[in-house]
């Protein structure tokens, strides 16, 4: 009888509802036990994205993240929020140094991806921080980073080296695991628009190089690249053969904002086909790689577009692929696979990796809670994910809507290509305006106000507010120093301009726009020996001669 009873009682429990936390209990939790004293290195750490994205208190995050890392010097949350708060200072070098951090000291923490993307798209902006973007790449690559984190990172040693022209650039190039020789046909489609998941006539047998007009191309930055090709909506194929030195499991990856599908050896492996459905412009998945010669064949269409496909191979573990291509020639060297189904489009969720702002979000949330993951998810897909990124940040309840969090969404309206200009600027210029009346001493809000004035050719309110910039936090960063320096240039104050490049090169060494805009400035002197000193200077960075 009691056991019957306590079957009973258990089975009446698990039938009931499970309790789901408010989407930001977890950070209202923390900021309560930082307060009462004694709390963890991760609560002080969720504490200071309280005071960041509810409270609207940068100092006492600031103070919260000091507190955490105090207590553990590893602890993620507080090394990314360390991050925000010199974003919020306008540090962008205080930021890398963060982002580094955290890349080195837990690498396979979901927030290292984060980190990673923020030293990817800082290479080339500096020869200092390329210096440091190098150095820590090759350290946390060493400790185990894979997935994500070894792919950005590989990728932006690979473009250091290309800026340099270094001879290490051959070997970076080959870490990345992608194509750097491929045989293109095309253009295919008679009707120029087509669905990704559609065979293009020379897929069916897997040889290509019997094609009419089908011709070797070669890479040298790894990018499939379509520009310069005829044609809106034509599809092409790249064919190229990949032989794998070492069989195991591999992680295949495609970038591109070009509808796209990625097919190896026969088997449709990823795809992205936005003539269904919006869909992030970054995917990858698993599959198990024999040693031997595999054909990868890639099918993408313009769509009006100049764009490229970036494809990589690279083993799950995150070691360096010992991979070698060559344009596809003859038939496949693998059994040819079946024809693509509709069936399984999306990829599978793959550990490491967070080709959308929702995998992100969902990877964080069990220690940040519901608002904070969509926060910091949606801040780091912006440029990868548009239609995610704005389901999490409609998702944030009212009280996350602090002058970070507004800015943040303004940041996102205003790299919103698919709006409209005058749509996403309106929407990010309200959300500036609201912010900068919660906190008049934004530096990201006032700086973001202040580049939209000199898009518009309104100089005189683009040098004020970036002056109020300047104000609102001692020392002023590189970012409206440079600011400053653009304005005074479009107004043909040299002087001006001059000295607010050299205070962006003070607070940010070998910065590499403000190197060019000395560059500049000598070259409208015809002062030559003088620009001919200063184009030195900007050896390493993109686009130096």
């Amino acid at each position: 009888m009691k056991r019957r009873v306590l079957l009973l009682t258990c089975l009446a429990l698990a039938a009931c509802p499970r309790r789901v936390p408010g989407p930001t209990e977890v950070l209202d939790d923390a900021a309560a036990r930082a307060q009462a004293g004694g709390a963890s290195a991760r609560e002080l750490a969720l504490a200071g994205f309280h005071a960041l994205a509810v409270q609207g208190d940068v100092e006492l995050a600031r103070t919260r993240f000091d507190q955490s890392l105090a207590l553990d010097p590893a602890e993620p949350w507080a090394l990314h929020g360390q991050g925000w708060v010199a974003w919020w200072h306008g540090h962008p070098e205080r930021a890398l140094q963060a982002a580094a951090a955290l890349c080195l000291k837990a690498p396979r923490h979901p927030l290292a991806a984060v980190a990673a993307r923020t030293l990817f798209e800082s290479a080339g902006q500096s020869r200092q921080g390329d210096d440091q973007i190098l150095e820590v790449s090759a350290q946390a690559l060493a400790a185990g980073a894979r997935g994500d984190v070894a792919w950005l990172l590989r990728a932006a040693r690979a473009a250091i080296f290309a800026n340099r022209q270094s001879p290490e650039r051959a070997q970076a190039v080959a870490e990345l695991g992608s194509p750097t020789e491929a045989l293109l046909v095309g253009p295919l489609s008679p009707w120029h628009v087509l669905d990704a998941l559609e065979r293009l006539p020379p897929e069916e047998k897997g040889q290509l190089d019997g094609v009419p007009g089908a011709r070797t191309l070669r890479f040298a930055d790894a990018h499939l690249s379509l520009t310069g090709e005829s044609g809106s909506g034509d599809g092409y194929l790249f064919g190229s053969d990949v032989t794998v030195a070492q069989e195991g499991d591999y992680l295949l990856r495609s970038v591109s904002q070009l509808d796209h599908a990625v097919v190896l050896d026969g088997a449709p492996v990823l795809q992205r086909s936005t003539w269904k459905l919006p869909a992030s412009s970054q995917a990858v998945r698993g599959v198990h790689l024999t040693a031997g010669v595999h054909r990868l064949v890639v099918r993408a269409f313009k769509g009006g577009l100049q764009g490229h496909v970036w494809v990589s191979l690279q083993p799950a573990d995150g070691q360096a692929p010992r991979l070698t291509f060559a344009a596809a020639k003859g038939p496949p060297p693998a059994r040819w696979g079946p024809a693509p189904t509709p069936a399984d489009d999306e990829p599978s969720t793959v550990p490491g990796s967070y080709p959308t702002a929702q995998s992100l979000a969902e990877a964080l949330e069990p220690e940040g809670g519901a608002a904070l993951a969509a926060l910091v998810a949606a801040a780091d897909a912006r440029g990868r994910d548009r239609d995610g990124v704005k389901t999490l940040l409609d998702a944030l309840p009212p009280s996350v809507a602090a002058p970070a969090v507004l800015v943040a969404r303004a940041e996102v309206a205003l790299e919103d290509r698919a709006l409209p200009a005058r749509v996403s600027r309106g929407r990010a210029t309200r959300d500036l305006e609201q912010a900068l009346e919660k906190d008049p001493h934004s530096v990201p809000a006032l700086l973001a106000q202040a580049t939209l004035a000199f898009e518009d050719a309104r100089y005189a309110d683009a040098m004020e507010l970036a002056a109020r910039a300047r104000a609102a936090h001692t020392p002023a960063g590189a970012p409206v120093a440079l600011l400053e320096a653009r304005v005074a240039q479009a107004l043909n104050l040299d002087g001006r301009a001059e000295q607010a490049v050299a205070a962006t090169l003070t607070a940010h060494a070998g910065d590499c726009e403000a190197l060019a805009l000395q560059a500049d400035v000598a070259r409208r002197h015809d002062a030559l020996e003088l620009e001919r000193h200063r184009q030195e200077a900007l050896a390493g960075c993109p686009g130096a001669q």
